[in-house]
Order: C-alpha cells, then structure tokens, then sequence
C-alpha cells in the first residue's frame, strides 16, 4: 500500500486537553469562531477538517456558540436597563450579523411586518401602525 499524499487531517487529538473547556470559555466572553480558532491555535481548514469528522467537536462548537448568543443577548438587556455602557447599533449589527437576526417579522396572518430599529414608537403609535396592517390585539 502506497503512502498516502499530504498533510494528515487534523483530529481532536491535536488540539490541547482542555480544547473544550478553551472555546466554552471563549463564547462565555462572546467570542467569535475566529477567535476560537486562534484560542485552540488552529486555522480554518483545521477547523473545517474536525467539524467534518468530529461529533464531539461539533457538539463542543455548537456549544460555544450558543454561550457566545446568551453572553450577547444578556451584554444587550444590560444595555437597555442602563447597567452597562455600550452603543444599540453596534450591538444589533453584532446580533444580525453573528446571529442571523432581522427586522422583518411574519404573523399569523402572513403579513410581512417590517421594524424601524430608528424610530421609537409610543404604544398608541405601535397599535395604530398595527391596526393599519389588521393585526389586533387578541
């Protein structure tokens, strides 16, 4: 049998012992996956490479990335209840971006609702623009 050619596929093997617990850590702080590549010393077709062949990296990934969401979303509350500074538009460009998030909502009644992110609205205001679409309270 001949050698095979190349470099050999990178595997769980290869990254520290703590690999796990290093991206955990990283997405509790917000990090990004580039960040966590670099957390673990890797590239991305090393990466790429165990989320192919690996299960429990996935998993692990998958993991980080949601710890990574919540340490979003609750980075946001506190920005809204005032606890900490921060900058709105910078933080929902970091959510649509990191997150898939959107202004656009569908109802019910498969009415396309489009959100102005810019403008406040009182509640009189909300319901009139609701009303102006058919959606009522229930």
């Amino acid at each position: 049998m001949a050698n095979p050619v190349g470099r050999p596929r990178t595997t769980i093997k290869d990254l520290p012992d703590d690999w796990e617990s290093l991206i955990c850590d990283a997405g509790q702080e917000g990090a990004s996956i580039v960040e966590m590549r670099c957390v673990l010393g890797i590239g991305d077709s090393a990466w790429e490479t165990l989320l192919e062949d690996s299960e429990e990296f996935r998993l692990a990934v998958k993991k980080a990335q949601m710890l990574c969401q919540v340490w979003w979303e609750r980075h946001g509350r506190s920005m809204t209840k005032g606890e900490s500074m921060g900058n709105a538009t910078v933080w929902i460009f970091n959510m649509k971006n990191r997150f898939g998030w959107a202004d656009k909502l569908e109802t019910k009644n498969n009415h396309d609702v489009k959100v102005d992110t810019a403008k406040d609205l009182t509640d009189d205001e909300l319901n009139a623009e609701l009303a102006k679409l058919g959606i009522t309270e229930q």
